[in-house]
């Protein structure tokens, strides 16, 4: 059975095998050996052979390969087999994680409890933006795809980037557009944990117009739910730290201050209160 390994860097977020697709076990289909077409792709990046084309715009007909994979071949030998590439992937998703764990920290600190579980009883705002996000996105990355004529690897790169939820990303936002983080954390925990089981359906409802009937898909669950882990996890520290510590809470990573008992707009407010007295 051939897999195919999907990463992708979602909104800053390095999604690792998402999705794989492999040859599906019926009889008529081809049996592909997807560890020595590796080794053999690999091979063929350090030969002479590619040396030869790689500057070129596609392959010499004499060698037997179809012009439409020589982009994807090209980045795979010339970036992705690179040792240094595995470093810096490695490098760069450590990074990633360490600073997500402190912002969404530093957000846990702007939330307050009472109000999560207001929105949580009339929850519309996390189904609208649910609905939003696995019924209109993948739809309209799939129509763009068809649009722009795009190749297959490249359509199922779309439709999975339209079918991940907002993770971080959209809180971060939220924070910096004085938004109400408490519905946003509400809203990405939703779509996240909708997206167990709507993620896996509308990857195949939509690549059964992309991909050969050969190919099977299957969706790793826990790379879908690893990022609510980074996002709930924090934020709960970040409540516990703001309900236990007394006086101001500050936030040293780039944000305003926080006050303890007042929003970002109260303290806004409080602020510009201030500057007109003082002008006057």
């Amino acid at each position: 059975m051939q897999e195919i390994s999907v990463d992708l860097i979602v909104e800053g977020q390095q999604v690792e095998q998402i999705v794989k697709s492999g040859i599906s076990d019926d009889p008529l289909c081809p049996v592909v050996n997807a560890t020595q077409d590796k080794l053999d792709l690999q091979a063929f990046c350090i030969s002479d052979d590619w040396q030869n084309v790689k500057d070129g715009d596609g392959f010499p007909d004499s060698y037997g390969k179809d012009n439409s994979s020589f982009e994807n071949i090209y980045i795979f030998c010339e970036h992705v087999n690179q040792p240094m590439f595995v470093k810096l992937s490695n490098g760069l998703q450590l990074i990633i994680v360490l600073a997500i764990i402190l912002l969404m920290l530093g957000l846990g600190v702007t939330m307050e409890p009472r109000k999560i579980l207001k929105f949580a009883k009339k929850p519309v705002g996390a189904t609208i933006a649910t609905l939003v996000q696995f019924l209109l996105m993948p739809v309209v990355a799939f129509g763009l795809g068809k649009l722009f004529k795009m190749d297959e690897i490249k359509m199922m790169t779309m439709i999975v980037l339209g079918c991940c939820p907002g993770g971080t990303l959209s809180n971060f936002m939220a924070l910096l557009l004085r938004g109400d983080m408490n519905l946003s954390i509400l809203m990405t925990s939703a779509s996240t944990l909708v997206g167990v089981v709507a993620i896996p359906v509308m990857i195949k409802a939509l690549s059964s117009f992309v991909i050969d009937p050969c190919t099977d898909l299957t969706v790793d669950t826990v790379a879908i739910v690893k990022p609510l882990v980074l996002t709930l996890f924090p934020c709960a520290i970040g409540m516990i730290i703001k309900k236990y510590c007394k006086g101001n809470i500050i936030q040293k990573t780039g944000f305003k201050a926080v006050s303890k008992t007042g929003s970002h707009s109260e303290l806004s407010k409080r602020l510009s209160g201030r500057q007109k007295i003082n002008s006057t």
